[in-house]
């Protein structure tokens, strides 16, 4: 083995059987090297590792061995590419398999085999949809030469089948995660009022179209627009106006969910918010409002929190005749009971 090949091999013995905790011996290093055919002395080792010393790797004497302890990636940003990884929902599971292996060898197989350990995969809701990489490599593809893209839309039937749903041509502005799925915002000619999401799992034979994609207009903050976004629908934002109670909880609430440049303004035992929201496709809004059992209310706009208190009722009435259901079924089963004892 020649010498660069072979200094080579032990910057990846240490960058695989070293870190802060675990060192490397010059004993075993020759004897790595020997089990692949390299005979060297301790010397010649020796001034191998200062040569990666001086090169930039921090490897350090540690009870007369040497430990690797600096890498690009700390074992804690490591951990948290690795939990994306495994949460995030458009990736199929082999895919996720595969990421987490390459990004494993980012560390030492002692630190790789405690991420094994941490991350479950096999049992999340993941997509089936094999064609998400190439997807995103188009869409990325078609930014960069300003152009449109084309694809089929798919969705779900009853039978966790994907139905085909149309095909769409769009201006692709930016690719986005939310909720753990990816989508591309995009201008859209059906909605040309606001940007248009639309899931990147759910995209199959996806195409460069050779057409000058629309760019996003000045006045459209895409990283505002997607944090105003309770969900992924399209739609054109409104400013709403909540109340909160005066609590360090409900503080919490807001700058998690709409960010810490939020505006507080403090009314005695309540505070108040103007924060931009999709009203055309409140679903998710309301949901979210409805969690906190009427301790949040909508000030403004008369006519939203009209309609939160009607879907309110609306559910209050089919909670109620699911009531009345689940009585008669069991006055019926009762009665039944009754004449079998007889």
């Amino acid at each position: 083995m020649k010498n660069g090949k072979r200094l080579l091999f032990i910057q990846d013995l240490f960058y695989t059987y070293s870190d802060k905790e675990h060192s490397l011996s010059i004993t075993r290093i020759i004897n790595i090297l020997r089990l692949n055919g390299v005979n060297v002395c301790r010397n010649t080792v020796m001034e191998d590792i200062h040569t990666l010393q001086d090169a930039g790797m921090n490897i350090q004497v540690y009870n007369n061995a040497y430990r690797l302890v600096e890498r690009t990636f700390e074992i804690s940003e490591i951990q948290i590419i690795v939990s994306a990884i495994a949460a995030f929902k458009f990736l199929t599971i082999e895919k996720s398999k595969m990421l987490i292996e390459k990004v494993k060898d980012l560390c030492s197989k002692y630190e790789a085999e405690n991420l094994q350990r941490e991350f479950h995969i096999t049992n999340r809701v993941k997509t089936d949809n094999p064609q998400v990489m190439e997807n995103i490599n188009i869409i990325s593809k078609a930014i960069k030469e300003d152009k449109q893209f084309k694809f089929d839309y798919y969705d779900y039937d009853t039978e966790n089948n994907m139905v085909y749903n149309g095909t769409r041509q769009c201006s692709p502005w930016e690719m986005a995660i939310s909720a753990e799925e990816y989508y591309a915002v995009t201008y859209y000619l059906k909605y040309p009022e606001s940007p248009t999401n639309f899931r990147i799992d759910r995209m199959k034979n996806i195409r460069i179209v050779d057409c000058g994609r629309i760019k996003p207009p000045k006045e459209i903050d895409i990283g505002k627009y997607l944090k105003s976004s309770f969900c992924m629908f399209s739609g054109v934002e409104e400013y709403v106006t909540l109340r909160f109670p005066m609590e360090n909880k409900m503080c919490n609430v807001v700058y998690d969910k709409f960010g810490h440049d939020t505006i507080l303004y403090k009314y005695g035992e309540f505070f108040e918010i103007h924060v931009p929201i999709k009203t055309k496709q409140p679903k998710a809004f309301f949901s979210w409002l409805a969690l906190f059992e009427g301790e949040v209310q909508i000030l403004k706009p008369l006519s939203l929190a009209e309609e939160f208190l009607k879907r309110m009722k609306h559910l209050v009435e089919t909670i109620n005749d699911t009531i009345d259901e689940i009585e008669k079924n069991h006055r019926i089963s009762s009665e039944n009971n009754s004449v079998d004892t007889r």
